[in-house]
């Protein structure tokens, strides 16, 4: 039987089948109840997810749902209604329902529940403080149709760290681990973020919410064998043979990132006679333009452009060299504490991440822009 991935082919991802099939393997055969992965953003975190792990579980008979938190839409808007399409359908959904529809506001649930109007329906663009806490144990409810000790269910939560920003999601988390914990043996679980911070305030802190469940692992970058895949991509198409050496230093001076180095890829099978050199400039200059980061630097606050620039810099924030480009710019000498908050804020704005205590980029885009034009 063909499964939705098999529609869902795409000639220009590059696979990581080995590394799939092994995570399938350990979540369904293993000692492994979830799996916690960590990958800065557009490093192929959610295509290997789509492109690789799901077509692996589907293909040992397993269903698997997958819903992203990176969404300004209600969290638990979008595990209802993620899981009611599973329920529904026992097939993978797309990332909040996007693989069969769109999100509707309107969404008929499978149980009357409190607050709900005529035949179960709810309006999940607003989800009342009343009807709350009966949807959380209606994931409750919805989870255990889905769970299969014989052939687990694997669910996917990508961005899992959002969940940790609002207060009032709490609840939803606190449920959401109980209900993971007691079905463990028909439900295997992968956590993925693109925030250390985030991650470790859900799964590593000794209050986190999902303290010690499950293994953790980072997401490596795919290698030079990536870049040759999309080589030889190219030359099937139209028959222009890109240079190697020069084709893998723009890869890795994009971070190793699999989404820019095919966005600069695409740019040069639709304009054939630019050169790898020139396609990066221009590729750069519109990602500026696209993402905005004149207009963001210019709205920043005096602190946080300092800040930013001296981490762009690779000083560190509490150093002299910080010290003194914060004094410049704010026109007084910092506190500790100041810059402390400083960078507390620019985190939650999901602009910088801790890693191993060091303070670096979400965006490493930003950074190079920042580098070139601004510092």
């Amino acid at each position: 039987m063909r499964t939705m991935s098999d529609f869902n082919a795409d000639p220009w991802h590059f696979h990581r089948r080995e590394l799939a099939e092994r995570t399938v393997l350990a979540l369904t055969k293993g000692p492994t109840k979830a799996l916690t992965l960590f990958a800065p953003r557009r490093k192929g975190k959610t295509e290997f997810l789509r492109k690789d792990l799901t077509p692996a579980a589907e293909k040992e008979g397993h269903v698997v749902v997958y819903i992203s938190f990176w969404d300004p839409l209600e969290p638990l808007a979008l595990l209802v209604d993620a899981l009611e399409q599973a329920v529904a359908r026992k097939t993978i959904t797309g990332k909040a329902g996007a693989a069969v529809r769109r999100i509707t506001p309107k969404l008929k649930l499978s149980a009357k529940l409190p607050g709900t109007g005529a035949g179960g329906e709810i309006d999940l663009s607003q989800i009342p403080p009343e009807t709350r806490t009966s949807l959380v144990a209606h994931v409750d409810t919805l989870l255990g149709r889905l769970e299969k000790p014989k052939r687990k269910t694997i669910l996917l939560l990508d961005e899992v760290q959002e969940l940790a920003r609002r207060e009032r999601d709490e609840g939803l988390v606190a449920a959401l681990r109980t209900s993971l914990d007691v079905r463990s043996d028909g439900l295997s679980t992968v956590f993925t973020g693109s925030s250390r911070e985030g991650l470790r305030t859900m799964f590593s802190a000794s209050k986190a919410p999902f303290f010690h469940f499950g293994s953790q692992f980072d997401l490596e970058p795919l290698g030079d064998e990536f870049v040759d895949h999309l080589i030889a991509r190219v030359l099937e198409l139209n028959g222009t043979a890109l240079d190697r050496e020069v084709a893998i230093e723009a890869y890795r001076s994009l971070g190793r990132s699999p989404y820019h180095f095919r966005a600069l890829i695409e740019d040069i099978v639709l304009r054939p006679d630019l050169s790898i050199e020139d396609a990066l400039v221009a590729y750069r200059r519109r990602l500026a333009a696209k993402q905005g980061y004149d207009t963001f630097w210019l709205g920043l606050k005096p602190l946080h452009r300092a800040l930013l620039g001296a981490l762009a810099t690779e000083y560190p924030p509490f150093g002299a060299e910080a010290s003194a480009m914060i004094e410049s710019e704010t026109g007084k000498e910092p506190a500790k504490s100041t810059v402390q908050r400083a960078l507390a804020s620019l985190a939650d704005q999901g602009i910088i991440d801790r890693w191993d205590g060091d303070w670096r980029f979400a965006d490493d885009e930003l950074r190079i822009w920042l580098s070139a034009e601004r510092v």
